[in-house]
């Protein structure tokens, strides 16, 4: 029976200590200087990180497939929308396995927008604009819904100072069937999260910008959401572990 089960458990292992360290496309801020800061932060963590076009320029032509996550951001250059196409490609690349991440303000754009110009990215999204933001810092996460992945290495509780870019935070509310990892003392979801197809999204309720990217707690946090949405969950290990371990004992009847 181990004979049967060690060559599933093997596989398990191999994808969990590839995903441990992403595959990143790094949407660009429209600020060189921050967006080297935000590639070498997680360069540290381990991960394999490129540098792709802004998030207003994407018309659904640069493909995605090549990336385990997409650190999406919309802080420095957040007065734009995405072009329809952009907004499908997304869509698609989500909902065929993979994992994106989000910063304000797009929450904030797509609750604020006249005339609405991003219906078909919003849908993804698991947080929702409730009508206020804030200007100021320093803010704090507390952890609300535990996970090992995303908590690896922080304290139940942190706080952090949040550079001014236009203001510093949306207040968020969950969508339905949405998980809120961590709680802000400003926004209810600060960090939140769900599943949608075979992918997943987290949305920060921050503008992630030069402050939090510096940092310890915070920059880990980011770090531990790439990795997050690269690692299948446990149940999608164990289905798999099974699985190969029923091929392997029917090939040796």
């Amino acid at each position: 029976m181990i004979r049967h089960i060690a060559p599933a458990l093997g596989l398990v292992i191999l994808v969990s200590s590839r995903a441990s360290a992403s595959s990143v496309l790094v949407t660009a801020s429209g600020d060189a200087t921050f967006d080297s800061s935000v590639v070498n932060m997680l360069t540290s963590y381990g991960h394999s990180v490129t540098l792709g076009p802004e998030w207003h320029t994407w018309d659904g032509s640069f493909d995605l497939v090549p990336f385990e996550t997409v650190y999406l951001q919309t802080n420095y250059n957040w007065g734009h929308y995405m072009p329809l196409a952009g907004q499908s490609a997304f869509v698609d690349y989500v909902s065929g396995g993979g994992g994106l991440v989000t910063t304000e303000w797009l929450t904030f754009q797509m609750g604020t927008q006249v005339p609405y110009t991003m219906p078909i990215l919003e849908a993804i999204l698991p947080g929702k604009y409730s009508g206020t933001y804030r200007t100021a810092g320093p803010a704090t996460y507390t952890r609300s819904t535990p996970h090992t992945v995303l908590n690896a290495g922080l304290p139940d509780s942190f706080s952090f100072e949040v550079t001014f870019v236009a203001g510093t935070e949306t207040l968020i509310n969950a969508k339905a069937g949405a998980t809120v990892f961590y709680i802000g003392d400003f926004s209810p979801a600060g960090l939140v999260g769900w599943s949608y197809g075979s992918g997943r999204v987290l949305s920060f309720s921050t503008v992630n910008a030069d402050a939090q990217i510096a940092d310890p707690n915070f920059s880990r946090l980011i770090s531990n959401s790439v990795t997050f949405l690269a690692v299948p969950e446990p149940t999608t290990l164990i289905a798999l572990a099974g699985g190969i371990g029923l091929l392997v004992r029917r090939r040796r009847k």
